[in-house]
């Protein structure tokens, strides 16, 4: 006889001293198992591989800034970072114009390898690697004529992280 209860969640067999197990029973159960546990195991968004581990493990560093409005305005960094993310806290990402255009006020600056030579943000951000200290503009983007860089507006509030953060 196959068991009386099962579990609520996956189905599996809650067996009561007068159940008989079936072979059967057990290998269903393993099926069962088979399948959630090894979809929840694949799931890439759920696990961190330790490359990825030892990444975020690395020290961040947070600061907030006001907009000077000059064409360039550096800041200490302290560090190296990979990733630095700068956020105008008055603004969303990016804001349609009337001309077609878009008006934005979130950028990224990445490097893939650490050397500064193979980087990527939508021209509003860079970084000074001989003084470590990050560059904002506020400018039409020179990787898109449509987008017009805010980032260093006169009085606005920026919050900008670093990630990873290494000397």
């Amino acid at each position: 006889m196959a068991s009386s209860n099962k579990t609520e969640k996956l189905g599996l067999s809650l067996w009561d001293s007068t159940d008989r197990p079936e072979r059967m029973d057990f290998v269903k159960d393993n099926e069962i198992l088979e399948q959630v546990l090894g979809e929840h195991l694949a799931n890439s968004l759920l696990h961190v591989d330790p490359g990825k581990k030892d990444f975020l493990d690395q020290p961040f560093w947070i600061q907030t800034a006001t907009g000077t409005s000059s064409d360039s305005r550096y800041a200490p960094a302290g560090g190296l970072p990979k990733l630095i993310i700068q956020m105008c806290t008055s603004y969303p990402p990016v804001v349609p114009r009337p001309d077609g255009k878009l008006d934005v006020y979130w950028d990224f600056f990445y490097t893939l390898d650490g050397t500064y030579k193979n980087t990527y943000s939508l021209g509003g951000l860079d970084f000074d690697t001989k003084e470590k200290r990050w560059v904002c503009h506020s400018r039409t983007s020179p990787v898109n004529k449509n987008l017009v860089m805010h980032m260093n507006d006169q009085g606005l509030t920026y919050v900008v992280l670093f990630l990873p953060f290494t000397n």
